[in-house]
């Protein structure tokens, strides 16, 4: 991987290293496509108060800090919620980010790609274990990098990258009017999807069975039949723990009731179908 190299002004960071390094902090730059390179600029002032040693991206990644010096990217004067990562003993990685119509702020694949592949470089550098690869948020609980903190699954989904040898890129499926977006790998044109995002995004149930290894994906619905009386019909249910849960709405219509919905005390209740009860009143008279 190319690293450029444009080094800060001397004030913004600690000349020296006397810890190991042992963490990689996640951060993200709170701007909407900006380049690695201007941020690297804006540190060649003096007197900025914080740096970072890399930013990165969709094209390139820069460092601003060398490795052997402390930059200032996760200190606080606040607490502190992580037991031992520090400036001194990490390195700090800002990737840059965009802004959404909402003013959502996300990082788009190409940034993730490039920081997956210098955050394994450094791994494989400075032997640092997946667990000590932590976000910004991690360390002091400041909302940073927010595409990764108010979306858990995409931070474990940037972790999961970390451990593969792929490219993992970012796809919307969608069955019966369901759209889910899902990260798979990309390897040489086909994409490869989790068995069990595939399974979420089909409405089936999960299981491996240990004795015939076997992956076994089973309709979460499963058609009952339902007899009262002179009636007969057949209903969705869902089994769980040996037991058919149907809905109350179906079971309610079979039993010749109607459901309603009483807010003042937040409860549904039922009543019988205006059919059979126009019947029961000629049945009186």
């Amino acid at each position: 991987m190319k690293i450029n190299k444009l080094i800060a002004h001397s004030s913004n960071f600690t000349k020296g290293r006397k810890q190991k390094i042992q963490f990689l902090v996640i951060h993200y730059t709170a701007n909407n496509g900006d380049l690695a390179k201007s941020n690297c600029n804006y540190f060649k002032s003096p007197n900025r108060n914080a740096s970072a040693h890399y930013f990165v991206d969709e094209k390139e990644v820069w460092q601003s800090v060398e490795d052997n010096d402390i930059a200032w990217h996760c200190g606080t004067s606040g607490k502190y919620y992580h037991s031992k990562c520090r400036n001194d003993n990490a390195i700090g990685i800002e990737l840059c980010s965009e802004k959404d119509s909402k003013g959502n702020y996300y990082f788009t694949n190409e940034t993730i790609n490039n920081a997956v592949g210098l955050v394994k470089m450094l791994m494989e550098k400075y032997n640092i274990p997946i667990e000590n690869i932590v976000r910004h948020y991690d360390v002091t609980h400041k909302n940073c990098p927010a595409p990764f903190v108010n979306n858990n699954t995409a931070w474990d989904n940037f972790k999961d990258s970390l451990m593969e040898g792929y490219m993992f890129v970012e796809r919307n499926y969608s069955y019966n009017g369901k759209v889910k977006s899902f990260n798979v790998i990309n390897e040489n044109g086909e994409n490869f999807i989790k068995v069990r995002d595939l399974a979420d995004l089909l409405n089936k149930n999960i299981s491996y069975d240990s004795n015939t290894k076997i992956t076994n994906l089973d309709d979460i619905f499963n058609n009952v039949k339902v007899e009262v009386g002179n009636t007969k019909t057949t209903v969705q249910a869902i089994n769980s723990g040996g037991f058919n849960f149907v809905k109350v709405r179906d079971l309610a219509d079979v039993l010749g009731f109607e459901t309603g919905y009483n807010e003042t005390n937040n409860s549904i209740f039922f009543k019988l179908k205006k059919s059979i009860v126009d019947k029961l009143k000629i049945f009186k008279k």
